[in-house]
């Protein structure tokens, strides 16, 4: 008799004896979920993956826990990314028709999110200031460069409660934002936020006093935007994507750096600490891509830890060390053909398929 279960390759970074190195674990999910992978999303407590048969799985990291659930959604619609909040206490499905769908890490069913349907949501992230029953502030951008508050809130006498979604910006050539990112401490008296937005050829930053009215009001006229603007003549790209890598500060997560996919190269740098009167990102550097005979070779995903980047391609991991700025490590990993023309959503994982005898 077999039993098949998935194994999952997971690359992180040690530190042990101040010496930074980089090595592959595997997690075993061990549950029976229908191939291939639409989408992954890690964050502290739990991996979520997507099948594309709108299966989720939840594998939980702190316990052996591991659940799959069936989306409620009509045949026609398709599961196709999943957002987490840094924690894994919130989960939002985006699906194809502009539907959404919600998964909190206590909860055993997902629900409709009504007051998010029909918005052409194309990035979406949470602050880092979440709790279990609460969302925090969220903040979307929309394929026609309009930027959204929204929130969540789980009561135990009402169930789920929306709030209705808050047009706060519009980039004034309405450009499609595929990164969005938001950092304020809801812990701290200070109401200083930094907010990146990523489109395909521009990054901006805008960087001010909470409320949200208040801070966007500042770039009211986007001449104003502070941007790092990288050129696409050399690669051809339909998604960027901006990767931020969080590091506990106390007790509490802090941004630590970011990593920006472009046509040229990945645009990487650290955050200063936030101070009302300074932006966030400073000493941004681009490591360009592999050139193979003209072809400028882009990544299918990118990721950042405190000391890499992860560069996932259809048929390869490459890791580039910021440390010794060279590339470190480079394997041939599998990923079934129907997934390959997919995005894949997080660099570091690679799946694989294993059958284990039972005696």
């Amino acid at each position: 008799m077999e039993e098949e279960y998935n194994k999952l390759s997971v690359g992180f970074a040690s530190t042990e004896q101040m010496t930074p190195s980089f090595r592959l674990q595997e997690i075993n999910i061990k549950t029976r979920i229908t191939l291939p992978i639409q989408s992954i999303s890690i964050s502290e407590h739990c991996i979520i993956m997507v099948t594309t048969t709108n299966q989720i799985v939840r594998k939980r990291l702190d316990t052996e826990e591991c659940k799959v659930f069936e989306v409620p959604c009509r045949p026609e619609v398709q599961v196709a990314k999943v957002y987490s909040d840094v924690r894994g206490f919130h989960h939002i499905l985006a699906c194809t028709q502009n539907e959404y769908y919600y998964l909190n890490q206590e909860e055993e069913r997902i629900v409709q999110l009504k007051k998010l349907k029909g918005f052409q949501v194309t990035a979406l992230c949470f602050g880092l200031g979440v709790s279990l029953p609460s969302s925090g502030d969220i903040l979307f951008g929309t394929f026609d460069g309009l930027i959204y508050s929204y929130s969540l809130e789980l009561s135990q006498k009402i169930g789920l409660i929306e709030t209705q979604a808050k047009k706060l910006f519009q980039l004034s050539q309405r450009t499609p934002i595929y990164g969005l990112a938001f950092n304020h401490k809801a812990s701290s008296d200070s109401k200083a936020a930094l907010i990146l937005i990523a489109t395909n050829e521009t990054l901006y930053q805008l960087f001010g006093e909470l409320p949200f009215s208040q801070l966007f009001e500042k770039y009211a006229n986007t001449a104003n935007l502070n941007k790092y603007t990288k050129s696409m003549r050399r690669g051809v790209m339909t998604r960027t994507q901006l990767a931020i890598c969080c590091k506990y500060e106390g007790d509490e997560f802090d941004w630590h750096s970011f990593a920006w996919k472009t046509g040229m190269g990945v645009v990487y740098g650290n955050f200063r600490k936030m101070e009302v009167d300074r932006m966030g990102m400073m000493g941004a550097v681009t490591e360009p891509y592999r050139v193979k005979g003209n072809d400028v070779q882009i990544p299918e995903n990118i990721a950042i830890s405190e000391n890499y980047i992860y560069l996932a391609y259809t048929d390869e991991l490459l890791v580039f060390s910021r440390i010794s700025q060279r590339i470190i490590y480079l394997s041939l990993i599998h990923i079934s053909e129907p997934t390959r023309p997919l995005y894949i959503s997080y660099a570091v994982f690679c799946l694989k398929k294993k059958k284990k005898k039972i005696q």
